[in-house]
């Protein structure tokens, strides 16, 4: 179907995001509303974003407003089953779609978008898949999700692997943020005849070198920045790591930031270590105007992960100038080489011991920035705000 937009200013963009950030949690899903965000001087972007919410009472709660020129609808729920029976999965999948289509019907009272954007599959997939079948709407899909890694073994289910396949089969493009990730979700069975790399993008005007603040060549600082969720970051592996450093040498200080469901047991970790002040700092979260403080304050960025796709925390220290030690996993391989940092091999406590002493000793020698260029020119909003628009053109037949 080809639509004549010669009459309109912008495209009509629909996101549909699995994560995205909301009242109670600011930081979920923020690398997606960073590709709305950097639409908007040439699209017309809205954003439907349902989320179960524990202790919410019955009904919907609908958060409907406007956020760095982004119509944004969040439609909560309460949604905790008692138990995992499969009525409750059932009940569960009902109020998900009773809530995403009153916010549709509130944010497209007549006329669909031009154009729907999922962002991680496979529940938000659903509604742009109906009004493709119902209106000929198109749509694209970006995945971000490291389920699909086989070591995982996440990604399971007769009839979600179907209906998924089904869905990836009918969009106009796929898109991954990572060849790795591209890799492993074609091993799935998801397919499409354009599958394309996407990459996460970094705000590289607000992350960006402060050279007000001397770098401190007493203390140095190693920053780590996650969710404090220790299956995937492996924070306990930094913890014993860096205990086993702090009786090597001690010219350093870790500062954890962050927080989530595993901040109390590092913690605790830390504190039965005699770590904790001492050696290890616990700032808390912290939103971007931070980060980038803390970036700056720092020698360099730590990611011990046992599986990532692509961390926008890398990215965005890139965009300081300021190098990694990070794992050799997912898609951290493809932006991490000898030039912006040092990969080890995840869980492999001695490797990373090797790179943080080496790290410590060496990180000045890092052209600070050439690291910075590497940012600009591959994950800047311009650069992949410009692809994205491409995409979108290619998916409708525009014709300026």
């Amino acid at each position: 179907m080809q639509r004549n937009l010669k009459k309109k200013k912008f495209l009509s963009v629909l996101f549909l995001p699995r994560w995205y950030p909301y009242k109670e949690d600011p930081m979920f899903g923020l690398f997606v509303e960073r590709h709305a965000r950097s639409l908007v001087a040439e699209v017309s972007v809205k954003v439907l974003f349902v989320h179960p919410i524990e202790g919410l009472p019955v009904g919907l709660r609908f958060d409907h407003h406007w956020k760095n020129g982004i119509e944004t609808l969040c439609v909560h729920y309460n949604n905790k089953p008692t138990s995992y029976r499969p009525i409750n999965l059932l009940l569960s999948l009902v109020s998900y779609y009773k809530a995403t289509l009153q916010g549709y019907r509130l944010l497209y009272p007549e006329a669909p978008p031009d154009l729907c954007h999922v962002h991680v599959l496979t529940r938000p997939a659903i509604l742009a898949f109906m009004l493709f079948l119902l209106k000929g709407t198109p749509y694209i899909i970006t995945e971000h999700w490291s389920r699909y890694h086989s070591n995982l073994k996440r990604y399971n289910g007769f009839f979600r692997k179907r209906i998924t396949s089904l869905i990836a089969s009918r969009a106009k493009a796929i898109t991954a943020v990572s060849n790795h990730l591209r890799e492993a979700m074609m091993e799935c069975k998801i397919n499409n005849q354009r599958f394309l790399i996407l990459p996460n993008i970094v705000d590289t005007k607000l992350f960006h070198p402060d050279n007000t603040i001397p770098p401190s060549t007493i203390i140095k600082t190693i920053l780590h920045i996650s969710t404090f969720e220790d299956n995937s970051k492996n924070l306990s592996g930094i913890v014993r790591t860096i205990k086993k450093l702090s009786e090597i040498r001690s010219d350093f200080r870790l500062r954890l930031v962050g927080y989530g469901p595993d901040w109390k047991k590092i913690k605790e970790m830390s504190d039965e270590m005699g770590l904790t002040n001492r050696i290890i700092e616990f700032p808390g979260i912290a939103l971007e105007a931070e980060v980038t403080r803390q970036l700056n304050n720092s020698a360099f960025l730590l990611l011990f992960s046992n599986y990532e796709n692509q961390p926008v925390v890398i990215l965005e220290s890139f965009a300081c100038g300021k190098p990694v030690v990070a794992t050799q996993v997912g898609g951290v391989g493809e932006i991490v080489n000898t030039e912006r940092g040092i990969l080890v091999e995840p869980g492999n406590e001695t490797g990373l011991l090797n790179a943080l002493n080496c790290m410590l000793s060496n990180y000045t020698e890092y052209d600070s920035k050439n690291i910075r260029r590497y940012a600009i020119e591959n994950f800047s909003q311009e650069v992949v705000s410009e692809k994205m628009i491409g995409l979108y053109k290619s998916s409708i037949n525009y014709r300026s």
